[in-house]
């Protein structure tokens, strides 16, 4: 049965790491049982770092110890801990091995069902359920679970808000962009004025290179407007396109709908 650590350090602080590696390993039968022993009494060496009073193993980590004492991988080992101690009923009936298994091939999320199903099944059954009924059921959850995987669900894009969203964009790309076209005419006719005036050149001279200096960085704001005001009319285009062939296919449906109710 299951240890907790404080039952494990009460029955092995006392002893030398050889007599816990010895009491480890002693039952060789491969039974669920003698695993589960095997799998807590290497979680105490592990937790309480004990292995490295194995002059062999002082300066390595758990990881090889692990492995190279017992011939299992950590991640063997806590596959096995995990099984023995969430399903430790079930790990002894089947194996904790057929534990891992479904959480590989089903997910976690559907060990409880699957077990339970076996159980049931097990259970009506006048001799042991076979491994080949056991993978049956198995295989049935593993067919859904991908299933569900590959069937990831597809939700249509609202594309009559996307396109209300771009139009206003566009609308406020044009207001602005008529702005600025307003605004650098009304400078150029002031650049104008102000040079063909007598004595502007002398006394205005700061007035006119600040408007030319405005007016450039209108045509280049204007500009910038142009390539962005270019981009949102195509945006807008392929949206209205979209949003034609969608009218159109409700269209379809509609009339599919009727004849089928008029059937």
């Amino acid at each position: 049965m299951k240890q907790t650590l404080k039952q494990l350090k009460k029955k092995f602080d006392n002893k030398t790491i050889e007599l816990v590696e010895d009491a480890a390993l002693a039952d060789k039968t491969g039974s669920s049982t003698s695993m589960m022993q095997m799998v807590n009494i290497i979680f105490y060496i592990v937790t309480e770092e004990r292995f490295r009073e194995n002059k062999t193993y002082k300066d390595s980590d758990a990881k090889t110890y692990v492995k190279d004492r017992f011939f299992i991988t950590l991640a063997t080992y806590n596959n096995l801990r995990k099984a023995f101690n969430n399903f430790e009923a079930d790990s002894l009936r089947y194996g904790p091995g057929l534990i891992a298994s479904i959480e590989k091939n089903c997910g976690s999320v559907n060990i409880k069902n699957i077990l339970n199903e076996i159980n049931k099944a097990d259970s009506k059954l006048k001799r042991p359920i076979t491994r080949g009924k056991i993978q049956t059921i198995v295989d049935k959850y593993k067919k859904s679970t991908i299933e569900a995987a590959s069937k990831p669900e597809v939700t249509e894009p609202d594309w009559r808000n996307m396109y209300e969203s771009k139009k206003k964009d566009v609308i406020i790309a044009y207001e602005k962009l008529s702005e600025n076209e307003e605004q650098i005419e009304r400078q150029k006719k002031t650049i104008k004025r102000l040079a063909n005036k007598p004595g502007t050149i002398e006394n205005n001279d700061g007035e006119v290179e600040t408007l030319r200096i405005e007016n450039d960085q209108l045509k280049k704001e204007n500009d910038s407007l142009a390539l962005e005001n270019s981009r949102l009319v195509k945006n807008n285009n392929v949206l209205t396109i979209k949003v034609k062939k969608l009218e159109n296919f409700k269209k379809e449906v509609s009339k599919i709908t009727k004849a089928l109710k008029a059937a």
